[in-house]
């Protein structure tokens, strides 16, 4: 006999989606909420006016509306389980209504943020268990530690281990990544090496003008008087589709992952870099604390002085341990506790 359950969650990238099809095939009924991040939400670390805040959302409860407008409340379906990933716009009112319909209700909270950006520790008490992606966070608060899961369907291989790639990266811009990324594929060029190496920028946010402000054609004339280099073809104002991330990653030597400072978490491409068989190049050094930790595999660059190690991209790719209870339908058991 299935299992129901309700996943709460963000719809970020395709995450959400692996989740409920993972979710199915382990024979479960699965009812979405979608989680939402409101810009005003005072969960925000770096959120100002927060007392204001406070006050909207003590006395007008926008996340409860929301769920109101959803009926939420008006259903008596019984559900063995309430899996929220982050809760951005989560209410304790939902949890009340789902433990009055469902005594034996088992709850899971799941952070894939560090509570350095978004305090969500008001959240634990209402949970069976809690687990964050942040080994920090799991000290600091006593909570279970969990890794993002990876997902590999239909991901293309390359033969031979023949790759046109040396070093791949692509993500979004933030912190001091593009300074990194400048430096190494500078570094990389200089040394001979193939890279595949795409910064998005989307033209529309704020983001945007700071870059644009920050490395004007007057910036690029003042690294060049200094002697240092400026990489202009790292950035891309267009998304590059998941199809294409997977192939032009799947023909790669090695991933490159760049972490936010303060968040000691580990990122979902760099779970599923290794699951893929890929080298890892990162500034996270949390990972040498784990049982995913292999120097054959992985290797690290300071953020200040990022410089590629040839010798380590020539080291013979060896298999990740522990890997596989990283693996989605692995990590919904172990969440589950199925």
């Amino acid at each position: 006999m299935s299992k129901t359950i309700l996943l709460f969650m963000p719809a970020l990238f395709d995450l959400h989606n692996q989740v409920q099809h993972a979710l199915h095939k382990l024979n479960f009924e699965v009812d979405y909420i979608e989680d939402y991040k409101g810009r005003f939400s005072p969960l925000d670390r770096k959120s100002k006016f927060k007392t204001i805040k406070k006050l909207y959302f003590k006395y007008f409860n926008p996340n409860k509306k929301r769920l109101l407008n959803k009926n939420i409340f008006n259903s008596k379906k019984k559900y063995d389980y309430f899996l929220c990933v982050n809760g951005f716009s989560l209410d304790k009112s939902l949890i009340e209504h789902l433990r009055k319909i469902n005594p034996k209700i088992q709850t899971i909270l799941y952070l894939y943020d560090s509570i350095n950006f978004y305090d969500f520790t008001n959240h634990f008490s209402l949970f069976d268990k809690v687990y964050t992606f942040d080994y920090v966070d799991a000290k600091k608060y006593n909570l279970n530690i969990l890794p993002l899961f990876w997902n590999i369907v239909n991901s293309p291989q390359t033969s031979n281990n023949k790759y046109t790639y040396d070093l791949f990266f692509i993500g979004k811009l933030h912190s001091d990544r593009f300074k990194i990324l400048n430096r190494i594929a500078v570094d990389a060029k200089q040394k001979g090496l193939n890279t595949y190496i795409k910064i998005y920028i989307n033209p529309k946010t704020l983001s945007y003008f700071i870059y644009r402000l920050k490395y004007s054609y007057f910036s690029k004339m003042i690294h060049k008087l200094i002697g240092r280099m400026l990489v202009d073809n790292i950035i891309t104002y267009t998304p590059i589709p998941k199809n294409e991330l997977d192939r032009i990653m799947a023909d790669s030597l090695c991933v490159i992952d760049v972490e936010i400072p303060c968040q000691s978490g580990l990122s979902n491409r760099l779970i599923q870099a290794l699951a893929m068989n890929k080298k890892l190049l990162t500034t996270n050094i949390t990972i040498k604390e784990t049982q995913l930790y292999n120097s054959s595999m992985i290797a690290f660059i300071e953020r200040n002085n990022p410089i590629v190690p040839i010798d380590f991209l020539r080291i013979s790719n060896e298999k990740i341990n522990n890997i596989e209870n990283l693996r989605i339908d692995n990590w919904l058991k172990t969440l589950l506790n199925i």
